[in-house]
């Protein structure tokens, strides 16, 4: 008896072992990668570490043959699985149970009972029927691949339940008796049980007094026989849903039903025929098993992945993408500067800031363009808490002159010193003069004596009123509003023509070379009328000192350019797009407001 019960031991231990070498290897396989793999598999995250789990299932072993089967049966069974991946795990599953019935109706043929257990030979010669009853003993080992069938999901990052289904092959053994002879060896009496009238509820009644229930009898076996033991190969098939507990538990139900190739798990496997004669019964005996089911997850991993959702990674990424554009694009004050590249991140809604979201100051007084009544003062360093500034620009040469206002041209320290005061700031530069004096010293036009400050525009420090160059505008394709970057330089140039109120300006508008002529001509003279008209309006200029000239595509600071676009010539298309400023030569003339060159529209003003 030892030898067999070890024997049994030894060969359970040697297929779970097989089992788990079997599923160790697998997972090693799926899981060694690559430098290529790693590479082809950037994009994708990596295969979290999951959880082994073991598993205990208690519940009703039927066999499904030729005996009506009895409830309760107990089975009991013990499995272990591990995941490959978030849908798919194999399981090793060993089942030991016993399954056990009951006909309810009588037979003569028991014929195959006569190998196992000739004392059944005493129905035939006391010419009794038969019973056909059975407990067969059923030892099951199997693998089983699981398919997790709604752990993809969609709208949850994980689900309390698991569906799942199952298949599988393996091997069972299994060992019947049946209860034919009472407590004192002798064959039951049926007579006494009306199978004909009764109902199949008073059936069961009278035949559980009948049978003592020690199954004494061996029975048959399809199979060789090999120490007792009867092998058949069997498929699983089944299904289950679980429900998760907890971080290492869950509980469930589970059904599944296995075939075999033997008909003798209910002892019979022979009926009588209309001629009286044995014949086969239509079917191999199978077996099905309803349990509940403990899981129990093994290791310290966050679970076992048939609970994971392989969804999870790709939503978790793609809501930390949506947090990563929200703070990249997030503007709290609300200047046009995101938070990230925000170095002034509480700027008034109506503040001017530059590309870093700090407030603009032009003039660099020190009082931010959001507060700053005079945004581009001509004297920045002397200015008031509100940013205009305390000296102002003096053109009047009988006013009483104050040796601390830089603004005045009749200031030695002013940088518009001599300018308009005693010194021609017109185009005509006149004589040189001798240096010691005289009306026309310097080319005074204004009758003014300025001796001493001759010399070639001798106004002391008269290049503001004789400059060798101006700033120049420049605009965005098929624009003419003007941006705030060029409102020093047309500061500069506003300067210039107060402090020297003899000097005339020629404004010339220019474009790039991509649209036809007439069209370039009318946007290049909206660019240079637009210009003139800011620094009228912006500066109390006379109108009458401009003289407004456009001249389209026809002269280009960088000639020779394709009249497509390409990032390649798109700066140097951009120094093409300007307005020009230069002096006006003695006798040149002009105005401010042209006839236009045509009627139609010609870029946009924003």
């Amino acid at each position: 008896m030892f030898k067999k019960s070890l024997s049994k031991s030894l060969i359970a231990f040697g297929f779970l072992s097989a089992v788990f070498s079997s599923e160790v290897a697998f997972s090693q396989a799926l899981n060694k990668k690559t430098a290529s793999d790693k590479a082809e598999n950037a994009n994708f995250p990596d295969r979290k570490k999951d959880q082994w789990a073991v598993g205990l299932h208690v519940g009703n072993l039927n066999v499904t043959g030729d005996v009506k089967s009895k409830n309760p049966s107990l089975g009991y069974a013990l499995d272990v699985r591990k995941s490959f991946g978030h849908t798919f795990s194999l399981r090793g599953y060993a089942l030991l149970g016993n399954a056990t019935g009951r006909d309810l109706r009588t037979t003569g043929s028991i014929r195959t009972l006569y190998k196992t257990n000739p004392a059944l030979t005493k129905y035939i010669a006391a010419n009794r029927l038969f019973v056909y009853n059975y407990k067969t003993n059923i030892k099951d080992f199997s693998l089983q691949g699981v398919i997790s069938l709604n752990n993809l999901n969609f709208y949850r990052k994980s689900s309390k339940w698991n569906l799942y289904m199952f298949a599988g092959m393996g091997a069972m053994t299994y060992n019947t008796k049946v209860d034919a002879l009472d407590a004192s060896g002798n064959i039951y009496d049926f007579s006494g049980v009306d199978f004909d009238k009764l109902s199949q509820k008073e059936i069961k009644s009278k035949l559980a007094d009948v049978f003592d229930g020690t199954y004494e009898s061996e029975g048959p076996s399809f199979t060789r026989d090999y120490n007792d033991i009867k092998w058949n190969v069997t498929a699983r098939l089944g299904t289950g849903l679980q429900y998760k507990l907890g971080k290492n538990y869950a509980v469930g139900l589970e059904y599944s039903f296995t075939r075999t190739s033997d008909d003798y798990l209910d002892t019979r496997a022979f009926t009588s025929a209309p001629d009286n004669t044995l014949t086969n019964t239509k079917d191999f005996d199978n077996y099905s098993f309803v349990n509940a089911t403990f899981e129990y997850r093994l290791g310290k991993a966050q679970t076992s992945l048939w609970w994971e959702n392989p969804l999870e990674p790709a939503y978790k990424e793609l809501a930390e993408s949506k947090e990563k554009i929200k703070n990249i694009t997030a503007d709290d004050d609300k200047d046009g500067v995101p938070n990230y590249v925000d170095q002034e991140p509480n700027t008034p809604a109506d503040a001017q800031v530059d590309s870093k979201g700090m407030s603009l100051d032009s003039d660099k007084d020190g009082v931010p363009n959001h507060l700053d009544a005079e945004p581009f003062s001509p004297d920045p360093k002397n200015v008031n808490e509100k940013g205009e500034s305390v000296n102002k620009l003096v053109v009047d040469r009988n006013a009483p002159v104050d040796t601390n206002n830089l603004l005045d041209p009749r200031n030695p320290k002013s940088i518009y010193y001599g300018a308009g005061n005693g010194g021609d700031d017109s185009y005509d530069e006149g004589d040189a003069g001798d240096n010691t004096g005289g009306d026309n010293a310097g080319g005074d036009n204004t009758g003014g004596n300025n001796s001493g400050k001759g010399g070639k525009g001798g106004f002391g420090k008269g290049t503001v009123c004789n400059p060798t160059n101006l700033p120049m505008v420049h605009f965005d394709l098929n624009r003419f509003y003007i941006k705030p970057e060029f409102n020093a330089a047309l500061h500069e140039v506003a300067m210039m023509m107060i402090a020297c109120p003899s000097i005339k300006l020629v404004v010339t508008g220019h474009t790039d070379n991509r649209e036809n002529a007439e069209y370039n001509k009318k946007l290049s003279y909206n660019r240079a009328t637009k210009v003139t008209d800011y620094i009228v309006s912006k500066y109390g200029i006379n109108a009458d000192r401009f003289m407004v000239k456009f001249d389209g595509e026809s002269a280009p600071m960088v000639p020779g350019l394709p009249d497509s676009w390409s990032p390649k010539y798109d700066f140097r298309q951009y120094l093409n797009r300007r307005v020009e400023f230069r002096i006006a030569k003695p006798g040149e003339t002009g105005s401010a407001k042209p006839a236009a060159p045509n009627k139609m529209n010609a870029g946009k003003d924003y």
